[in-house]
């Protein structure tokens, strides 16, 4: 993800190692996060990392889920955003619209697969630096962080590591500051589209969340959708 197209990463899987590392055969993880700072925030981009290929997934997010149930919140679109995976990876995936928090309310971003995944995590342990040498990386998660759905039900991945080292899902959020000032954004072209209409391009605005396009069918200054 282009960092500059985002002000804030929310992710519990800061680890240095980065690997699948848990044997739950689930389909279902989801991460929860709380929302920092003095203002408004919106939710951009979801991301996560597995290690299967040929996946079909859904995305949902939902604010100010209860602990222990992700998918207890007010569920911010009104069906998942849909997609699907050829290789294993990392991968972003822009929402449909953004979601709009403000600093204290927790959002949980629930990814579902069409079978059981191997989600790729973040977790504690040496690593090799060359010359025989090894550092070693720490990784400390908490309780509401991760979870995955086993039996219709969530388990906080935190109280049952499996006897591995402390881990975390990699899932993360995408997000920028938000104000709800309305800023004009400039026309670069507009293209004939054969018989049926225009192309019509214009510049990002910093931060935009929606665009509308207006226009005027007469002279008197008025504007519609």
């Amino acid at each position: 993800a282009p960092k500059s197209e985002y002000d804030y990463n929310y992710q519990h899987d800061g680890a240095a190692v980065m690997g699948y590392n848990v044997n739950f055969n689930v389909d279902t993880f989801a991460n929860v996060f709380t929302v920092n700072g003095t203002g408004s925030q919106a939710i951009k981009a979801v991301s996560f990392g597995i290690e299967d290929v040929n996946r079909e997934y859904s995305i949902m997010i939902y604010k100010n889920p209860v602990e222990d149930n992700p998918e207890s919140g007010v569920a911010m679109f009104d069906t998942p955003v849909m997609g699907a995976i050829t290789y294993a990876g990392y991968y972003t995936v822009s929402l449909p619209k953004a979601v709009v928090l403000e600093p204290g309310d927790t959002f949980s971003v629930v990814i579902k697969f069409d079978s059981n995944t191997r989600i790729v995590t973040g977790y504690g342990g040496d690593i090799y630096i060359g010359g025989g040498g090894y550092a070693t990386a720490n990784s400390v998660c908490g309780d509401n962080q991760s979870y995955f759905k086993y039996n219709s039900n969530y388990i906080d991945i935190y109280e049952n590591q499996d006897g591995v080292s402390e881990v975390n899902f990699c899932i993360k959020a995408m997000l920028v500051d938000y104000d709800e000032e309305i800023y004009a954004s400039t026309i670069t072209s507009i293209e004939k589209n054969g018989d049926a209409g225009f192309v019509i391009n214009w510049q990002n605005v910093k931060n935009g969340i929606e665009y509308q396009l207006l226009r005027a069918t007469g002279t008197d200054g008025e504007y519609s959708v």
